[in-house]
């Protein structure tokens, strides 16, 4: 049996105080990573600043649910990295992800921080193709 509960409010102690290593070190103590574990790090990575460690452990997910993309693509979104969003849409695509409205919402920030509002329309006439 797996306990969720006290494993992600530790975690989640350390992200909010900035002490996302020390999430990072029960991350590597655990034996099995479930999609709240996964999203609970790459958000800290971003809430933090640290955009390349939060890509990093993206990339490392051997199973990427939506959720995932999500948090991902909203990092970006939200950190002003619109060309690495637009990026990460593509691959989305390509990897052919359920998307949601909470994925739709980063995508369209991500096109309006870029500064390019008919790129987002071209992106969601590529996604409905």
């Amino acid at each position: 049996m797996v306990l969720i509960g006290p494993r992600n409010l530790i975690m989640d102690g350390y992200v909010k105080y900035g002490l996302v290593q020390d999430a990072g070190q029960l991350v590597d103590e655990m034996s099995e990573m479930m999609v709240v574990d996964w999203n609970l790090m790459i958000s800290g990575y971003w809430n933090w600043g640290n955009e390349v460690e939060a890509r990093q452990m993206f990339d490392i997910i051997p199973e990427r649910n939506a959720v995932l993309w999500n948090a991902m693509l909203s990092g970006y979104a939200q950190n002003g990295f619109a060309e690495e969003a637009v990026e990460l849409f593509n691959e989305t695509m390509n990897a052919s992800v359920q998307t949601d409205k909470t994925f739709w919402a980063a995508v369209i920030s991500s096109c309006s921080s870029h500064g390019d509002p008919c790129l987002a329309e071209g992106l969601i006439i590529r996604a409905y193709e």
